[in-house]
């Protein structure tokens, strides 16, 4: 004898998934690591910096008066850019890194944080 299916049963097979959002905050897969030195760029710009990319082999330095900044970029965070970011330290105190914001579906669960 074959058992009736409840409507319930039968509605949880039948009902499809719907798919997945595009989270906005992910990087295209195209993304360059030189489309972040634009809106980093004109960020310290309004602040009154003099920006420079490619200096000495780091990416963009910026300076105000006396005040001398680094920043480091790259499409995702690492360990060979935080060592990269170390040794820009011998240079200034003031290291920073750029990386693309991940969207929620970017994010990697052993690095939940960040």
């Amino acid at each position: 004898m074959k058992q009736e299916k409840s409507k319930a049963e039968v509605r949880r097979k039948t009902k499809k998934k719907a798919p997945l959002p595009k989270s906005e905050g992910t990087p295209k897969a195209n993304l360059k690591e030189t489309d972040l030195y634009a809106p980093i760029k004109a960020f310290l710009q309004e602040q009154g910096y003099t920006v420079r990319s490619e200096v000495k082999h780091c990416d963009i330095v910026a300076k105000k008066d006396s005040e001398l900044i680094v920043i480091e970029m790259k499409l995702q965070f690492s360990v060979d850019l935080l060592i990269q970011a170390t040794k820009r330290q011998q240079l200034t105190n003031g290291v920073y890194i750029a990386i693309p914001r991940p969207g929620e579906m970017g994010r990697r669960s052993r690095w939940p944080g960040i």
